[in-house]
C-alpha cells in the first residue's frame, strides 16, 4: 500500500472513484450471500451487511484509524481519536482504508451465514473494526509498521484484508458449529440448496467490478501502472473462473455455478497481494494456484465437518496466503520470503486467536448460535420479525406437520409462492376427500365385519347360516349349522355342499334348484340333509345368490329345522312347488338371460298379493305391504333380503340415498329401511328429501345403523326418521319393528 499526499487533483479524483468502487463491493457481497443462502435468511444477510458498513465506518473513524496509522508505532498517541485532520485532503486516505476495513469485516458474514445470532455478529464486527484489523493494518502499512520494516509486502490487502478475514471466519465457524442438517450422522456433507444463483452471479460480478477499485486505488495515484493493475485483476478473475469451468466440464460434464463463482473470487484474492508487480501471465498462473489451494482447503474443512456456506476460508484465507507467499518467486522481485511468512503468520495470530478467545469469553453473555428451531424457521422471522411469503408458507406447513388437521395455506396472489400454496391447497383437498372416503370405507368394512360375526351368532337360536363360493365350496357356517350337521366348523369349511346331500331328492330336484339360483333367483323350499352319522333332518331353506360389484361371488343359505308336522307340511309344499318349478324353471332361466344386460339400480322382489284388512298379528302374512331397503353394502343387502323373505314381505333395494329418493317418488311403499352411511347421498339427507313429500305418518322410515349412539338417535330424529334399529339386525327385533310401524 503506497502512502502519498494526494496533491494532484487527478490522483484525488482517482482515489475517490476507487473508494466508491470498493463501497460497491458491499452490495456485491450482499447479493452473493443472499443468493447462495436460503430465502428464509435473506433479510438477515442484508441486515448483517448493512451493519458491517454502518458500525465499521463509525468504529474505524472513532478508534480504528488512529490505531492503524499511528505515526509513532502501535497505539493511538500519534494519531487522533475521532479522526479530524488539519487538512481535508487527509480524509481521502481515511475513506479508502475505512472501506477496506468494511470489506474485511463483511467477508466474515458469509462464513457464519444461516446460524449466527445477529447480536453475536455485531460483537464480531465491533471487535474487528476497532481492534484486530487496525492492529494488523498498523503492522503492515503504517510508516512505523513492524512488518513493513522487515520487508513484508502486501500491495492491496491479500493478507491484511482477505487472509485476516479468513482466519476470523475460521475461528467463528469453529465456535458456532455447522448449520443444522449440514452433515449426516456418518459425517458426510448434505448439500443445502441455493435460493437464487442469478442473484449470486450478479453479486459476484459487482464484487469483480469493485475489485478494480480495490486494487487500482492501492496505487494512490493515477498513472500508467493503473492499467497493469486493472488488467491483472480482470485476468485473475477470468482465470479462476476458467480453471473451475474446465475442471467441472471434464469431470462431471456440467457446470456447478456456485463453485465457479468461488473460483473466480479465489483468483481475485490470489492476485491482490502482488497485482502491481505481476505480468498478465503471472496473474493467470497465481490465480490458478489460488483455485487449487481453495479446493484443497474446502475438502479439508468438509472432512472435519466445518461448515462454510460461501467458502470464505478456502477463498480468502487460502487465496490471500498463497498470493502473498508466491511473491518472492516472481521474476525480478526483491520481496523476502521470510518477511512474507511472518506477515501470513501475523494475520493468523491477530485474526484467529482474539476471535476464538473472545467468543468463548462472551458465550455466557452473548449467544452466537441460533437454536435448531430458529434455523428451521429462518433468521428473517426469528432475528428480525420479518415475514415474507416464503416464511409464512413454511411456518404454516410446519404447523400442519404437527397437527392432524389439514387446513389450507394462505395464498398470496400473483406470486410464485402463491401458486405453490394454491396447488398445495388443491392437494390438501384431494387428500381430505380421499381420507374421508377411506374413513367411510373403514367404517363400512367394520360394520360388515361386525355383521358377519355377530349376525351369524345372533341367528344361532333359530336359523342355520352358511355361505358357499361359486363352485359350491363352503366358506362360512354359524354354530347352529355345525351343531345340527354333526360336523365341526373345520370339517365343513372348504368342503363341498354335497357333504350334507341326502338321497331324499332326485337329480331333477337338484337340477331345478341349481337353475334357479344360478339364474339369479332365490330358491326357497323344504330340503332334507344328512348328518355326519347318517341321520336325516328336514329344513326350510332359502338359498340366494350373492353379488359384489354386479359379479356373482357365491351363495347364502338360511335353514330352519322342521319338526315332524312341519316336515309333512313342507313335503306337501315341496310336492306342490315341484310341478310349478318344472314348468317355470326353464322360463326363468330364459327370462334371466334375456334381461342380463338390463342392470337396474333398484331391484324389485315381488312376493305376493294383498292380505286381509285389519291389524297384523303374529304369524300373519305381510304380502300385502311393500318395503324399500336403502343400503349400499352387498352383505347387508343380502341379510335384509333373507329377513324380509323369511317374513314374506315384498321389497325393493336401492343402492344409495339418491336412488332411494327416486324410488320413493316412483313407487308406493309402506315402510323404508334406511342405512345412514352411503355414497352419493347419505341416509339422513335422503330422509330429509323424502320428508318434503311424505310425513312420518304417511311413510315410516326406520334407520339402520351399526352404532345406535345417542348422537345418532338425535340425528335420526332431526332428519325425520320414525325409529332406528342396530346392525347386525336381530330377527325378533326386526320383525317386531316392522309389525309395530306397519300396524300404524
Amino acid at each position: 500500500m503506497t502512502l502519498m499526499p494526494f496533491q494532484n487533483p487527478s490522483d484525488q479524483l482517482w482515489l475517490l472513484l476507487c473508494s466508491l468502487l470498493v463501497m460497491l463491493q458491499q452490495g456485491g457481497f450482499l447479493c452473493l450471500e443472499a443468493g447462495i443462502t436460503r430465502k428464509k435468511n435473506s433479510i438477515n444477510v442484508a441486515a448483517k451487511n448493512l451493519t458491517d458498513a454502518g458500525l465499521t465506518l463509525l468504529g474505524f473513524w472513532l478508534v480504528g484509524y488512529a490505531v492503524a496509522f499511528n505515526e509513532t508505532g502501535l497505539g493511538i498517541n500519534g494519531a487522533r481519536v475521532m479522526f479530524t485532520p488539519d487538512q481535508p485532503i487527509a480524509y481521502g486516505h481515511f475513506i479508502f482504508h475505512a472501506l477496506f476495513c468494511c470489506t474485511a469485516i463483511t467477508i466474515v458474514s458469509g462464513a457464519v451465514a444461516e446460524r449466527c445470532r445477529y447480536q453475536g455478529y455485531i460483537a464480531l464486527s465491533i471487535l474487528g473494526a476497532v481492534f484486530a484489523y487496525p492492529i494488523l493494518c498498523n503492522l503492515a502499512w503504517s510508516k512505523q509498521g513492524v512488518l513493513r520494516e522487515i520487508g513484508f509486502y502486501d500491495f492491496a490487502g491479500g493478507t491484511v484484508v482477505h487472509s485476516y478475514a479468513g482466519w476470523v471466519a475460521l475461528a467463528a465457524i469453529m465456535v458456532i458449529g455447522p448449520r443444522q442438517g449440514r452433515f449426516a450422522s456418518d459425517g458426510k456433507p448434505i448439500p443445502i440448496p441455493n435460493s437464487d444463483l442469478v442473484l449470486a452471479t450478479l453479486g459476484t460480478v459487482i464484487v469483480w467490478v469493485g475489485w478494480l477499485g480495490f486494487n487500482g486505488g492501492s496505487l494512490a495515484s493515477f498513472n500508467a501502472q493503473v492499467f497493469v493493475v486493472v488488467v491483472n485483476t480482470l485476468l485473475a478473475g477470468a482465470a479462476g473462473f476458467a480453471v473451475m469451468l474446465f475442471v467441472q466440464m471434464y469431470r462431471f460434464n456440467r457446470v456447478d455455478i456456485p463453485r465457479c463463482l468461488t473460483a473466480l473470487l479465489a483468483g481475485l484474492v490470489a492476485v491482490t497481494a502482488g497485482a502491481d508487480m505481476l505480468s498478465p501471465l503471472g496473474a493467470i498462473i497465481i490465480a490458478s494456484i489460488g483455485v487449487v489451494v481453495m479446493c484443497c482447503i474446502d475438502a479439508l474443512l468438509l472432512r472435519h465437518q466445518i461448515d462454510d456456506p460461501l467458502n470464505v476460508v478456502p477463498v480468502h484465507l487460502g487465496g490471500g496466503a498463497v498470493g502473498t507467499l508466491v511473491l518472492p518467486f516472481v521474476p525480478g522481485s526483491d520481496v523476502s520470503l521470510y518477511a512474507q511468512c511472518v506477515g501470513v503468520v501475523a494475520a493468523a495470530l491477530i485474526g484467529f486467536i482474539p476471535t476464538y478467545l473472545l467468543m468463548h469469553v462472551l458465550k455466557p453473555y452473548v449467544t452466537f448460535r441460533c437454536s435448531p428451531q430458529a434455523q428451521a424457521q429462518g433468521l428473517n422471522a426469528v432475528e428480525h420479525g420479518a415475514r415474507d411469503e416464503y416464511t409464512q408458507v413454511l411456518t404454516e406447513m410446519q404447523t400442519l406437520a404437527q397437527t392432524d388437521e389439514l387446513t389450507p395455506l394462505t395464498v398470496e396472489p400473483f406470486t410464485e409462492v402463491g401458486v405453490i400454496a394454491g396447488q398445495f391447497n388443491a392437494l390438501i383437498e384431494t387428500v381430505e376427500s380421499q381420507r374421508r372416503e377411506i374413513e367411510l370405507a373403514k367404517r363400512r368394512a367394520q360394520s360388515t365385519l361386525e355383521s358377519v360375526e355377530q349376525f351369524s351368532n345372533m341367528l344361532s337360536a333359530h336359523t342355520m347360516l352358511s355361505t358357499t363360493d361359486v363352485r359350491g365350496k363352503i366358506t362360512h357356517v354359524n354354530d347352529a349349522f355345525a351343531e345340527m350337521s354333526g360336523y365341526s366348523k373345520e370339517e365343513l369349511l372348504c368342503s363341498s355342499h354335497r357333504l350334507l346331500k341326502s338321497q331324499e331328492h332326485d337329480d331333477a330336484f337338484w337340477q331345478r334348484l341349481w337353475e334357479t339360483v344360478s339364474g339369479g333367483e332365490t330358491w326357497s323350499g323344504a330340503l332334507c340333509n344328512r348328518k355326519k352319522l347318517g341321520e336325516l333332518y328336514w329344513v326350510q331353506a332359502t338359498i340366494s345368490p350373492s353379488y359384489k360389484e354386479k359379479k356373482l361371488i357365491g351363495y347364502i343359505s338360511t335353514q330352519t329345522v322342521l319338526d315332524t308336522r312341519g316336515e309333512e307340511e313342507a313335503c306337501e309344499v315341496s310336492d306342490e312347488t315341484v310341478a310349478a318349478d318344472e314348468n317355470s324353471a326353464q322360463s326363468r332361466v330364459e327370462n334371466r338371460t334375456e334381461n342380463s344386460d338390463d342392470q337396474r339400480s333398484v331391484e324389485h322382489h315381488e312376493a305376493g298379493a294383498a292380505c286381509a284388512d285389519g291389524p297384523i298379528r303374529e304369524g300373519q302374512s305381510l304380502r300385502g305391504f311393500r318395503c324399500l331397503v336403502v343400503e349400499d353394502t352387498p352383505f347387508n343387502q343380502e341379510i335384509a333380503s333373507m329377513l324380509l323373505q323369511e317374513l314374506g314381505l315384498p321389497f325393493d333395494i336401492a343402492e344409495n340415498g339418491l336412488l332411494g329418493v327416486e324410488a320413493v317418488e316412483k313407487g308406493a311403499y309402506d315402510i323404508v329401511l334406511m342405512d345412514l352411511l352411503m355414497p352419493v347421498m347419505d341416509g339422513l339427507e335422503a330422509t330429509r328429501k323424502i320428508r318434503e313429500r311424505y310425513s312420518q305418518a304417511d311413510l315410516p322410515i326406520i334407520a339402520m345403523t351399526a352404532n345406535a349412539l345417542v348422537e345418532h338417535k338425535k340425528l335420526c330424529d332431526d332428519a325425520g326418521m320414525n325409529d332406528f334399529i342396530s346392525k347386525p339386525v336381530d330377527f325378533t327385533e326386526f320383525k317386531s319393528m316392522l309389525l309395530k310401524w306397519l300396524n300404524k
